[in-house]
C-alpha cells in the first residue's frame, strides 16, 4: 500500500524503502488503535499535516487525513484527530457480538 507509513526506521517496508516521520502529536488511543499527527515533507507541493491511525502494537499506520501545513490545516487536523479517537472510544465500548450458531 502506498499510504502505509512506518514510524520506526528499524521496520523496513517490503520494497526496502523506509519512511520515517516525527510524531508531532498523539491524539490518543482506543479500541486497540492510536491516532497520531505527523508532518510530511515528502509531498511535491510542500509540507503537509497527516492524521494517521495504526494498531498500538505495531509501527505501521495508515493515513486518514491530509491537511496543508498551515495554522488552519493544524486546526482541521486537530478536529479530525479528536473525532477519530472519540469514534474509536465508542466502538471500543460496544460489547462483543456472540458467535453465530
Amino acid at each position: 500500500m502506498s499510504n502505509v507509513i512506518r514510524l520506526d526506521f528499524r521496520a523496513p517496508r517490503g520494497d526496502g524503502v523506509r519512511l520515517v516521520f516525527d510524531i508531532l502529536y498523539e491524539y490518543g488511543a482506543a479500541a486497540g488503535y492510536r491516532v497520531l499527527l505527523i508532518r510530511d515533507d515528502t509531498e511535491p507541493h510542500g509540507a503537509t499535516y497527516k492524521v494517521v491511525v495504526g494498531d498500538v502494537r505495531d509501527v505501521e499506520v495508515d493515513v486518514v487525513a491530509i491537511e496543508p501545513y498551515t495554522v488552519d490545516g493544524r486546526f482541521d487536523a486537530n478536529l479530525i484527530g479528536a473525532a477519530i479517537v472519540r469514534t474509536l472510544e465508542v466502538i471500543g465500548r460496544r460489547p462483543a457480538e456472540p458467535d453465530a450458531a
